[in-house]
């Protein structure tokens, strides 16, 4: 599945998609030209871009390795694989603006946004539990993979809950306001992340996985090999 394309070419993709945003959002020449085609189209922060297009691509990627991932923690697995098929829909649709919507007279005391008190521990916990259960199924690599990726996102989801105490600071660099600085950092991780979770869950390679003949019936056959 993820063999049709190579990973250099998605990581090469994200960085040339969060170059092109930057220019367009940190320089004033891109500036000028951001709100018309073509640099509208690479606009990170806009639903239905190409960046917003490939960040949905490649979760959905993730989330579809994880539900067939086969392993005695398949049912964790299975969790894992939904909440990023479900961030996928989420990122492509606006579904967390709706649950903001919805949780905005309850939570609405602060400058964070609704959604981010009412979803971001949701995800954490969820994340949290799947990778305590299924780390035994990762080789090193792999799993320190997987939490570099869960890292990158959680401080992709510490950046947009600082957006409305950055967004209300007077504060500008080169003459460009700080919250642009801060909303590129973001989306730069939101399409970093996926590309890493990616190289984690990806399947693992025929030599890295343990012999038939010494797997007991139903053991996993994406166990990594014993030390």
């Amino acid at each position: 599945m993820t063999g049709i394309v190579r990973l250099w070419v998605l990581w090469a993709a994200a960085v040339a998609l969060a170059v092109v945003d930057g220019l367009g959002r940190l320089t004033f020449t891109g500036r000028r030209a951001f709100g018309q085609a073509p640099l509208v189209w690479f606009d990170a922060t806009d639903e239905w871009t190409i960046p917003t297009l490939f960040t949905v691509a490649v979760t959905a990627l993730v989330g579809l390795c994880c539900l067939r991932w086969r392993s005695p923690q398949r049912s964790r697995w299975r969790l894992l694989g939904g909440l990023f098929v479900w961030l996928a829909v989420d990122d492509l649709f606006g579904v967390h603006e709706w649950v903001g919507e919805l949780a905005h007279p309850w939570l609405s005391s602060g400058p964070i946004y609704a959604w981010v008190l009412a979803l971001g521990p949701v995800f954490a916990v969820t994340a949290l539990a799947c990778v305590v259960r299924i780390r035994r199924d990762l080789p090193s690599p792999r799993l320190e993979m997987l939490c570099g990726g869960f890292a990158m996102l959680a401080l992709a989801l510490v950046a947009e809950a600082g957006e409305g105490v950055v967004g209300g600071l007077d504060v500008r660099v080169r003459g460009i306001p700080l919250i642009d600085y801060t909303q590129w950092f973001e989306e730069c991780l939101e399409l970093l992340a996926p590309v890493l979770l990616l190289a984690a869950v990806r399947p693992l390679p025929p030599a890295a996985v343990a012999p038939t003949a010494l797997t007991l019936p139903g053991a996993s056959r994406n166990a990594a090999p014993a030390r």
